[in-house]
């Protein structure tokens, strides 16, 4: 440790200050105190550990318990700090190259920053370890087993970190690596609702595999048969490996030009048979109406953060409710399963083009302020691109669904697309007022880091009232046993929605003519610390 060091672990320290006082002195000290009862949970759980390993027989059903324990340490130890990361409470190390510090200084740091601001997995493993030195049935080396692993994982989760958040930044790449994510997410519920899924030939293979080569097992087996020299040597073999991975990652991440693998290759593009996507406004609205929509849709088309919940609008969705409906197909989640569904995407979407519907512009909107453009007409091309990208949503889950030959009809899609009209309206209305009052610029290559403020909890709690006339339309249906009922009230829904986002429409425009000041400079602050 020297001064540049110190200086450098003194700067993690105020940002995560600032990351967490973000929500205000009443929300720093209800972290701080979640934060208190958090590591004093696992300070109680490390000791938990001592005392089992200094007192247990490690034979028997002590090998699946302790490899359990090592399985979850793995897995938070290598997630927690990648999500740390993509929400912007960690020193990117890489901007720290600038300054005259040696690339093994930064490397250092960089693991001790990993050691420092995630004491969960050390807390356990010293716990581990003093356990292990009290067990007069373990030789004193068996020790070192936590120890290796706690270095293999620190290894591997910065290499991992390094190469995700590289190729999080490549042009292409995100949008396939969050469907990843959420295979992998969704997985555990299908296997768990239907184990059947999985073919003979694949489960067999897995109970093949010898779990003394996979970290956990050679940690567990270092641990409890310490005499034993092959979880020993596949353990330090596998610490090596890891370190050699995570340096070699960090060297090139230090060499990484983001901007350069965010722009990609400009080439010529050629006219494609997807063009009717962006111009139909051109022969629907007149100008300038149809200038803004298609200048819209060409834009949200081509935003990293938009492509990824759009597409996790119509896979995600669909992989969250689809485990709830193979249980009984009588239930009314089974029989809605389109209209759930289609919410639910919704609700994903209003991040992006609900209530922050400015956030991709920036400091582009100071152009809406110095051209002879109506304040409502900017609004409502903005709304007109929402509610295309809501009806090509919904048309792509039924599409899905068709494909899958899950159970649906004309009338089961009827009633989605008018429970999506109906919040759609409610949700348009209100996020207008939300983005000209409590604009926030949002990084549109930023697919992970959470930019919405104040204004997604105030969405999140109307959302529910904004859902009651179509819950309000089933209960009708339920009540008098007809269709006629559940469209009257759908219709009553619609016309109070249409009224909503009348009245919101105008006070908008006039908030946003009144905020003009306000608006660009909100727009024109940075999402993310400046190291």
């Amino acid at each position: 440790m020297n001064s540049q060091s110190t200086a450098i672990l003194a700067m993690q320290w105020k940002i995560l200050l600032n990351f967490y006082r973000r929500h205000g002195q009443m929300g720093f000290i209800f972290s701080m105190l979640v934060s208190l009862l958090w590591y004093s949970g696992f300070i109680v759980l490390a000791g938990f550990a001592s005392s089992w390993l200094a007192t247990v027989d490690l034979q028997g059903r002590a090998e699946f318990i302790l490899g359990i324990g090592y399985f979850g340490a793995f897995i938070y130890w290598q997630g927690m700090p990648l999500a740390m990361a993509s929400m912007g409470g960690l020193l990117d190390i890489r901007k720290l190259s600038a300054f005259p510090i040696p690339s093994g200084t930064l490397y250092r740091l960089e693991l001790l920053l990993r050691v420092f601001l995630f004491p969960e997995m050390p807390i356990l493993m010293i716990g581990c370890m003093i356990g292990l030195l009290q067990n007069s049935g373990s030789p004193k080396w068996a020790v070192f087993s936590p120890l290796l692993f706690a270095l293999f994982n620190i290894f591997l989760g910065a290499g991992v970190k390094d190469l995700i958040l590289r190729l999080m930044n490549r042009k292409g790449l995100r949008e396939f690596f969050v469907l990843a994510i959420v295979l992998l997410i969704t997985l555990p519920s299908f296997i768990a609702r239907k184990g059947s899924m999985i073919p003979e030939e694949v489960s067999r293979l897995f109970s093949w595999i010898p779990v003394v080569i996979l970290p956990w097992g050679a940690a567990t087996e270092a641990t409890l048969h310490p005499q034993s020299m092959l979880p020993w040597a596949l353990l330090i073999a596998m610490t090596g490996v890891a370190w050699l991975f995570s340096r070699w990652q960090f060297n090139r991440n230090l060499d990484f030009d983001s901007d350069s693998a965010k722009g990609g290759v400009k080439r010529k593009e050629a006219p494609s048979r997807f063009d009717f996507l962006f111009t139909w406004p051109d022969r629907i609205f007149p100008d300038p109406l149809a200038v803004l929509v298609q200048k819209e849709i060409r834009f949200l088309s081509r935003v990293s953060r938009f492509r990824t919940v759009f597409m996790m609008g119509f896979s995600f969705g669909l992989l969250i409710w689809l485990p709830m409906m193979m249980g009984n197909s009588r239930n009314w989640t089974s029989q809605n399963f389109l209209v759930m569904v289609s919410g639910y995407a919704l609700l994903l979407l209003s991040g992006v083009c609900f209530y922050n519907i400015f956030g991709f512009d920036r400091g582009a909107t100071q152009f809406y302020f110095v051209t002879p453009v109506a304040r409502t007409t900017i609004l409502i091309a903005k709304n007109i691109t929402t509610v295309f990208f809501v009806i090509l949503e919904v048309l792509i889950i039924v599409l899905v669904c068709i494909l899958f030959r899950m159970p649906l009809t004309p009338e089961k899609v009827l009633e989605a697309a008018c429970a999506c009209a109906v919040m759609t309206l409610f949700l348009l209305g209100l996020g207008n007022i939300i983005s000209v009052q409590s604009a926030r610029a949002v990084n549109p290559n930023d697919n992970w880091k959470n930019n919405s403020g104040k204004a997604a909890w105030v969405t999140l709690f109307a959302y529910p009232l904004f859902a009651a006339p179509v819950g309000l339309a089933y209960l009708a249906r339920w009540a008098f046993q007809t269709n006629t009922a559940f469209y009257s009230v759908i219709v009553a829904g619609l016309f109070l929605a249409a009224s909503f986002y009348w009245v919101s429409l105008s006070t908008a425009s006039e908030l946003m003519e009144k905020n003009q000041e306000e608006m660009l400079t909100l727009l024109s602050q940075t999402d993310s610390p400046s190291i």
